[in-house]
Order: structure tokens, then C-alpha cells, then sequence
């Protein structure tokens, strides 16, 4: 079975409005929680969340009636990426490479078995491609660990450092919207891009 879970499924999706504290528009859609924040979901009044700056929103979006599937379940997007990542916890030193990332955790694929558990804290140093120093995450606490792959959860960043880990961010985001963007042939219909792009899920 391979250590990385497998990336969520790309879906047509309806369009999200930009974070009101940071105007960007990396934006991710997010449960309701309990209580009255169901009773806004049925006002077309929904819960976003900034993937960049992690502030969370509401919004009126009237007309568009959201289905609530699985994926929802994850408050932030996971990017694809590879670089490469260092991490220390008491006795425990690994290598890695970084698969997926987000501002709250990231998933790594290390060459062999870590003897890490569930709950213990790390720290890790991710390099960014072409920059010279690391990104350091000072504490990150694993919240899985399958083989030789290990799920952390960023704990504290310092701010030098976040704001460094927030344009990686920004810049893998952008990456994936232009790997979205599929040219076809002037003589392929709509018809026939909807088909395929079934045919992909």
C-alpha cells in the first residue's frame, strides 16, 4: 500500500469569494459547524476558509446551493509538491521529502521506516526550491504515521518563517492552477471537454 494518501479528485466547482482580511482568492469552502452555522448554510450565508492567511469567513453567496461531500471535510488544500525535509525529535533524526503541504501540516515520504508514533513532536527543516535556508517549523506534532510515510501538523512557526512558508504556499497554488489548464483542439465542443473531464474522475 503506498505511504502517501491519494490526492483528492479535481471537480468543476462553483466560484469562491476572495479572504476579506488578506483579498486572496486561494479560498477553500468548509463545513458548518453545529448549531446556528446550519441554519446560515440553508441562507445561502456560507463558512470559507483562507488557505493562505487561515482566516475563516463567511459569505453570501446566493444562488449557489453547495453539496457537501467527504472532501469537505478538510479545511485546507492539500499541494502537491517535492522538496526535500529534515526533522529531530528526541532521539529520532530522519530525512524526507515533503509530498503535499499546507500552512497547518504536511505529509512526508522518507527512504525507510521512522520509528515515530502518533503525538510525538518534531521539528523539521523543509527547503524551498532555489532558496538558500530552510523553512524551519520549531514544533509540529505527528498526527500519522503508515510505513515509511509521516503526517505532521505545524505547531509553531516563527513569523520570519511563516511568512517564507505562506509564499511557498502561494507559489504551489499558483503551479497547480496552471497545470489545470488543459489547451484543446479548436475542434473539441464543450460537450466533448465535459466528457473528458468525466472521464478523468
Amino acid at each position: 500500500m503506498p505511504s502517501t494518501p491519494p490526492p483528492s479528485q479535481k471537480r468543476d466547482r462553483p466560484s469562491v469569494p476572495a479572504c476579506p482580511k488578506c483579498k486572496q482568492v486561494f479560498v477553500r469552502r468548509v463545513l458548518p459547524k453545529k448549531g446556528w452555522e446550519h441554519l446560515l448554510w440553508h441562507l445561502y450565508l456560507y463558512p470559507f476558509r483562507c488557505q493562505l492567511c487561515t482566516h475563516r469567513f463567511f459569505a453570501l453567496r446566493l444562488g449557489q446551493r453547495y453539496r457537501i461531500e467527504l472532501d469537505d471535510m478538510r479545511e485546507y488544500e492539500r499541494l502537491r509538491v517535492t522538496l526535500p525535509v529534515t526533522f529531530t525529535g528526541g532521539p529520532v533524526k530522519g530525512t524526507g521529502v515533503t509530498v503535499d503541504i499546507t500552512m497547518k501540516g504536511c505529509w512526508i515520504d522518507c527512504p525507510q521506516r521512522v520509528m515515530v508514533s502518533k503525538g510525538m513532536t518534531i521539528a523539521l527543516k523543509i527547503q524551498d526550491s532555489g532558496k538558500g535556508l530552510p523553512i524551519e517549523i520549531e514544533s509540529g506534532m505527528v498526527r500519522w504515521a503508515l510505513g515509511r510515510g509521516i503526517g505532521v501538523e505545524f505547531l509553531n512557526v516563527k513569523p520570519n518563517h511563516l511568512d517564507r512558508l505562506r509564499a511557498l504556499i502561494k507559489t504551489a497554488w499558483e503551479q497547480s492552477q496552471r497545470d489545470d489548464v488543459e489547451v484543446l483542439p479548436s475542434n473539441v465542443t464543450p460537450i466533448k471537454q465535459k466528457v473528458r473531464a468525466q472521464a478523468r474522475t
